[in-house]
């Protein structure tokens, strides 16, 4: 190959053979120009390619491809191709600032926390273990060689305990064909998630219960499920995310690999669920995804919150404006074009919501049953939420506005709900957290008026606007459904029909 005269540093030659990049030999150069030493492939001469650093990628430095019997390499700047990212942790967490970096060898690098250099912060990377509040703030590095230098970007570390909400009493609406709205008696809650048809609730303490459909295991919650913050529910599947930043997903072989978290899935901030995949908010605001179709546009690097619909994604970036991507079939990923200054974002099955900043709510997608029209007295908004067809918004006040498909009542706010503060919806059913129990109203009371050729007459005096059930049986045990009105006077009228000669037993209650 003949005899090199470059600067010093660590050079790779990649040589060009049969076409191919095929050839990588090492060049270790002394400061002075000598070569230390060569790491020569078995033929020669070779046709030069393309010559460049250990680090960055090809080419740094062209060469017109030839057979050289002297080349001589420049020195290189150090730079910084990919910069450290700003990063928000929970306590305890390890967190490290990566980058990557070029330039002539040996290279220096110190990091600095606000203008203080870090113990220890002579690598590329900067690795903190179990951090601390103390420890947010600032942080750069410099990185050197002989002859240039350079100041990395800023990134920030935030260290803050993760979200702890108010608990309160549940409720839920809608469709319960599989039991879906049948919330466990008395339970408290600090967060809710509504599946296709089934349903989560994280508690204060930290654990997960879930009702409703199991016909996947959906709500086959794990035994040794504890300390979570944040929960998301599925087309077939649930998701917790873990105080560690960790996130466990069940069942194991829910549809898709959607509960199939990658070992990579560390330090995440928020999850989400759609009908057959799962996305997370990575803690330096990248989105993590696993499955085909669910993966983020390149370049979305500054997200705060994500959300899934059935088939499609969205993220808020921290400048208000919302990245939409996926299936667009209903225009759902065709976000507005001067939609800015969203606070907040929701998906249903095939149309999109965002929370504006001045309480105010912006759909698109889907409208076939109405659920992108917003009312256009909506205003005070501080959550929203997505069924299949339906959208809700929770109000400062505590109010429910709701809107779309009423098909499975799922837009039928139930009476005396009040000071609510959390609401989610999926597929044809809604649920909220409200701040103690619904003040419900006094036990109906029911009279035989008749009894004639097996038709009975009843009177049943309830509270008007309130749903209310008569039910029978045969032997006061099994009491089944006949009849379910919300009457618009506190007394009305039932006919039975049924009513034989056999016992029958009724009674009005309010669901």
């Amino acid at each position: 190959m003949g005899a090199f005269t470059p600067a010093g540093g660590f050079y790779q030659v990649i040589f060009d053979f049969n076409q191919e990049w095929s050839q990588v030999t090492n060049i270790v150069v002394a400061p002075d120009g000598g070569v230390r030493s060569v790491i020569q492939p078995h033929w020669s001469p070779v046709p030069i390619e393309w010559v460049r650093l250990d680090s960055g990628p090809w080419p740094l430095i062209g060469v017109e491809a030839g057979i050289y019997d002297n080349l001589e390499l420049p020195d290189i700047p150090v730079a910084i191709p990919a910069q450290p990212r700003s990063q928000t942790a929970w306590p305890g967490w390890n967190v490290t600032l990566a980058s990557t970096v070029d330039g002539t060898l040996p290279r220096f690098s110190q990091w600095f926390f606000e203008e203080d250099p870090v113990p220890g912060g002579t690598s590329v990377s900067l690795f903190l273990p179990a951090v601390r509040e103390a420890q947010a703030g600032r942080y750069h590095f410099v990185l050197s060689n002989s002859f240039s230098s350079i100041t990395s970007g800023v990134a920030v570390l935030v260290v803050t305990n993760p979200p702890l909400p108010e608990a309160g009493s549940v409720v839920a609406w809608g469709d319960s064909n599989a039991g879906q709205t049948q919330v466990p008696p008395g339970l408290q809650a600090v967060a809710v998630a509504a599946g296709w048809n089934h349903a989560l609730a994280l508690k204060p303490d930290g654990t997960v219960v879930a009702w409703g459909d199991n016909a996947a295991g959906q709500t086959s919650v794990p035994a040794d499920l504890a300390g979570v913050v944040a929960i998301a529910a599925g087309g077939f599947h649930s998701l917790a995310l873990r105080s560690n930043g960790l996130v466990a997903g069940w069942p194991p072989e829910a549809m898709n690999g959607a509960t199939q978290v990658p070992a990579d899935m560390t330090n995440i901030l928020a999850v989400a669920a759609g009908y057959a995949h799962s996305i997370a908010l990575r803690c330096d605001h990248t989105i993590g995804a696993w499955i085909d179709g669910s993966f983020p546009p390149d370049g979305l690097e500054d997200v705060v919150q994500i959300a899934t619909g059935t088939s499609h994604l969205l993220a808020l970036e921290r400048d208000g404006t919302v990245v939409a991507w996926g299936d667009n079939a209903s225009g759902q990923s065709t976000v507005p074009p001067t939609l800015a200054d969203v606070k907040a974002i929701t998906a249903g099955a095939s149309h999109s919501l965002a929370l504006k900043a001045d309480g105010t709510v912006v759909a698109w997608g889907d409208n076939a049953c109405g659920q992108a029209n917003v009312p256009a007295d909506l205003t005070g908004v501080i959550a929203i939420a997505a069924g299949a067809s339906h959208s809700l918004a929770l109000k400062a006040d505590g109010t429910v506005v709701a809107w779309g498909d009423n098909a499975y009542g799922q837009i039928t706010l139930p009476p005396g709900m009040k000071n609510v503060i959390a609401i989610a919806a999926y597929a044809n059913n809604s649920l909220a957290i409200m701040r103690g129990p619904i003040e419900r109203p006094p036990a109906p009371q029911l009279t035989m008026l008749s009894l004639r050729d097996g038709v009975a007459e009843l009177r049943i005096v309830s509270e008007p606007g309130w749903p209310c059930r008569v039910e029978i049986s045969s032997e006061l045990g099994d009491w089944t459904p006949l009849e379910t009105q919300t009457p618009s006077q506190d007394a009305w009228t039932l006919t039975d029909t049924g009513a034989g000669a056999s016992a029958r037993f009724y009674r009005a209650v309010i669901p």
